[in-house]
């Protein structure tokens, strides 16, 4: 590793900050063949790298924009692998530093260099992206922004295109490699301009809504709202994929032309009441049944999004915004729900696809993991049985062998699985917590040691909060602008 010792700290936060976004990117193997480090022991020691750096510069009394990037870099890494509730409060003391530092205004009317200009606009668009989505998966409404607020979305140009020394910084016409970022900008800009309310409402399908009243006219509002929005969003974005995107530009421009049918997609699934749904009167009788249809869809198009980013180098970005609790939300609704039928079978689909991208999940000795195994393995129990019972072919999911052979090896089976269904299906609110990782000593010669961060760094380790009733809303929550769930 180089020698930091002629580094300041604050471009040593830097530093160690691009070394563990970078060791995140690499699969395992890679990061075995580049650095000699199993890829779980390269994240805790740049973790601490940067943690150290960052005390010793007192980031929240001493900052600047070298600071404000390595925390923004740190927050991109800790996507998927973190609290999110602690994130997101993290996010608030990002925004503020950035607020402080003023790149909440544009770099033109302050008269800066085009340079630091489109820097400043890079990193608080990305901050934007950032704070949206933790407070989504926080349930919550994402940070108001100061009312003088002026940054514009980073310009339409290579990074080759500009330098510290550029006089001006042309926009280009056509795609260049800002494409998905300029995509996502739009998006996220769009959805603040389009706040939705009710938002639980129409998740719920108009749960106990009954004609003619004032409740009926505001759903039916709610839902005619959210409609609209999702044609002008459809035109929207249509029209910057034409400006910036091009389909044979490679995986990039695939990944970012995908975004608008997906969300869209996330748009309709939520605006169609659950009366008006295929599966009325079957698979969906209640709001509880809705809720299902609409989480089952929104986690088959995440899966589809691992698929379409595998043909490139950015599979890692999107497996980041994996939530476990979302799987053991599921998996309670199998072992609740009937276990034959149209949502049933998808769901195992589903599972058999996770387990695929995810081969952490087969690790049944992380007690979260276990969980979910143990409960797919009841669920698999009753389908089985009900499958003989009305002499239907078995097809059984690849996970659950394989799961069988894993809890076996790790002399668990006999373990009990009465209290596991309550958990995580039919109102259950059981809390569970990963264990924190922890960090070896004396792994980083050239830091001496660390010292007290301010801040409770050990939230910001990897560990999640699992909510089995509320699971987290990636993607709904862009609409949500009405609290918590």
């Amino acid at each position: 590793m180089t020698d930091h010792a002629a580094v300041s700290n604050k471009s040593r936060a830097l530093l160690f900050a691009l070394y563990l976004l970078s060791v995140i990117s690499l699969t395992d193997q890679e990061a075995m063949s580049m650095l000699g480090l199993r890829k779980d022991e390269a994240i805790q020691r740049f973790t601490k790298g940067l943690k150290t750096a960052l005390n010793k510069v007192n980031f929240l009394r001493n900052y600047d924009m070298v600071v404000l990037q390595a925390l923004v870099l740190y927050m991109i890494s800790l996507q998927g692998r973190s609290n999110h509730d602690a994130v997101w409060v993290l996010s608030g003391a990002v925004i503020r530093i950035a607020h402080k530092l003023g790149v909440h205004r544009d770099g033109e009317t302050l008269g800066l260099t085009p340079f630091e200009t489109e820097i400043r606009r890079r990193v608080w668009w990305q901050i934007l992206i950032l704070d949206s989505m933790y407070a989504t998966t926080s349930g919550m409404k994402p940070t108001i922004l100061p009312s003088v607020s002026d940054t514009k979305i980073p310009t339409n140009v290579n990074d080759a295109d500009f330098s510290p020394g550029s006089t001006v910084i042309q926009p280009r016409e056509g795609p260049t490699e800002m494409v998905f970022l300029m995509v996502v900008c739009q998006v996220i800009q769009f959805i603040r301009d389009h706040p939705i309310q009710d938002i639980e409402h129409l998740l719920l399908g108009g749960q106990d809504v009954e004609p003619g009243t004032a409740e009926y006219f505001a759903y039916q509002e709610s839902l005619n709202k959210l409609r609209l929005v999702a044609e002008e969003f459809d035109a929207n974005l249509s029209q910057i994929e034409k400006d910036y995107c091009d389909p044979s530009g490679g995986p990039l421009h695939v990944l970012a032309l995908s975004l608008r049918p997906h969300m869209l997609q996330e748009a309709r699934t939520m605006a169609t009441p659950y009366h008006e749904t295929p599966e009325w009167g079957t698979e969906v009788n209640n709001s509880h049944d809705n809720f299902f249809r609409i989480w089952l869809s929104h986690n088959e198009n995440a899966v589809s999004l691992y698929e379409i980013s595998s043909h490139g180098n950015f599979l890692y970005a999107f497996k980041s915004h994996f939530h476990l609790d979302s799987l053991l939300f599921l998996a309670g609704q199998l072992v609740d729900r009937s276990p034959v039928g149209s949502f049933a079978e998808r769901t195992w689909r589903l599972f058999d696809r996770f387990y695929n991208y995810h081969d952490e999940l087969w690790n049944v000795t992380q007690r979260l993991h276990m969980q979910l195994a143990r409960l797919l393995l009841k669920a698999w129990d009753a389908r089985e049985t009900a499958l003989l019972q009305i002499d239907a072919p078995i097809d059984t999911p690849i996970c659950v062998p394989r799961l069988k052979m894993a809890i076996s090896q790790a002399g668990l089976l006999s373990l009990n699985q009465r209290s596991l269904s309550s958990q995580f299906s039919n109102g259950g609110n059981q809390g569970s917590q990963f264990g924190q990782m922890q960090i070896p000593g004396d792994i980083l010669p050239e830091i001496s040691q660390t010292s007290q961060v301010p801040g409770d760094w050990s939230m910001l380790d990897d560990c999640q909060v699992m909510d089995g009733q509320n699971p987290v809303l990636p993607l709904f929550g862009f609409f949500n602008t009405s609290g918590s769930w």
